[in-house]
């Protein structure tokens, strides 16, 4: 278990009953074993004046949080859920900051992903530069040992990069060279493993996140034309969305309601609106609403035609609708527009059919107006 390795190294390395200033790990080690790649973010110091601090189980806070649909605690926002949308976006693909900004996503990608460290000791809101390499440089065995027992295939080194690559003595190989930056990644061999370690910002960088995110995809695609190790062992998680949200606590016994997030271009732009993803909530067998599935809008035909939960509660929404006078032939109509969209007319003529007498004439005077 890798946590559980992880602190008896902690107590070889301080001693034990002896204060440890920051732990590190994974606060999901079967999602993280299950994810591929597995990341590790390699950051510089603990935001944190305690003098001891368990990042791990915060982490492990925000990710029940999220899944249940809430955004994440304040202290833990600022570099978490970009940590997470980035995460998220390397196994189940890159969209717009925007549209992966929700806290399921924030967490699922948090569940998949290790951290450390590099100085152990906390520090404030902006990171001394000279102090923070002296005490990387002196806690390297540490930190070291830490990523050889996550042994991860890709090190997102937040703003760590130089000290990181400068104490393992490895080559900086040129990556993406942009307008503002060179990115450079290098690749470490120990033991049976291998590690990619990336040039790359920390997650908690402000600016321009969509362009941070649209970097981070660049670099993602460069590493697999580079490096055959990128090619052959970087993919997607094999369990899709769906299962992985259905996993979590009790099950759903009833659906309560949907939303679905609507994309709007931007202002000047031609594009069309576009539909996002559908958000799905239940009560589960404790009585207690949760969030049963989040559909990107790609799947969202074939989800909806075959999960059994969803399509019983769709069909007993349209049987209510139906037998309230004042919905019914609102609800027609709306059939009646989709039938002819697809071309089936024999369909809307049915349901033309079943129309009230009312409404009919309403719509022929419109017509001959």
């Amino acid at each position: 278990m890798i946590n559980e390795d992880l602190e008896i190294l902690y107590n070889n390395y301080y001693g034990e009953n002896k204060i440890i200033p920051c732990r590190c790990g994974v606060a999901s080690e079967k999602e993280y074993l299950l994810s591929n790649p597995k990341i590790v973010f390699a950051l510089k110091e603990p935001h944190t004046s305690k003098s001891e601090i368990n990042i791990t189980s915060g982490l492990e806070r925000q990710i029940i949080r999220g899944l249940k649909g809430r955004s994440f605690e304040r202290g833990w926002s600022y570099t978490w859920v970009q940590a997470g949308i980035w995460a998220y976006a390397i196994h189940n693909g890159f969209k717009s900051y925007q549209e992966l900004r929700k806290p399921l996503y924030e967490a699922q990608g948090i569940q998949t992903i290790g951290m450390i460290n590099i100085k152990k000791s906390g520090g404030g809101p902006s990171a001394i530069r000279n102090g923070i390499s002296k005490r990387a440089k002196i806690e390297a065995a540490l930190w070291k040992k830490e990523l050889e027992i996550m042994h991860p295939d890709l090190i997102i080194c937040g703003n760590t990069y130089n000290d990181i690559v400068e104490n393992l003595v490895l080559p900086k190989i040129p990556l993406l060279k942009t307008k503002d930056f060179y990115y450079h990644y290098s690749k470490w061999n120990y033991g049976d493993n291998t590690s990619i370690l990336l040039q790359f910002w920390h997650p908690g960088r402000r600016g321009d996140r969509d362009q941070t995110l649209k970097t981070l995809n660049l670099l993602i695609d460069g590493l697999k034309k580079k490096e055959p190790f990128v090619t052959n062992n970087f993919g997607k998680i094999e369990e899709k969305t769906i299962k992985r949200i259905e996993k979590q606590g009790p099950p759903v016994i009833r659906l309560t309601r949907w939303e679905t997030t609507l994309s709007l271009p931007k202002k000047g732009s031609k594009e069309p609106k576009k539909d996002g993803d559908t958000t799905i909530y239940g009560v589960d067998t404790e009585g207690k609403e949760r969030i049963y599935a989040q559909v990107p809008s790609e799947q969202w035909a074939e989800w909806s035609k075959t999960d059994s939960m969803w399509k019983d509660a769709h069909s007993a929404m349209i049987q209510r609708l139906l037998s309230d006078p004042s919905t019914r032939d609102t609800v027609i109509l709306i059939n009646i527009e989709a039938a002819l969209k697809k071309g089936e007319e024999d369909t809307a003529i049915k349901l033309w059919d079943a129309l009230s007498d009312t409404t009919k004439a309403e719509i022929i005077a419109k017509q001959n107006t």
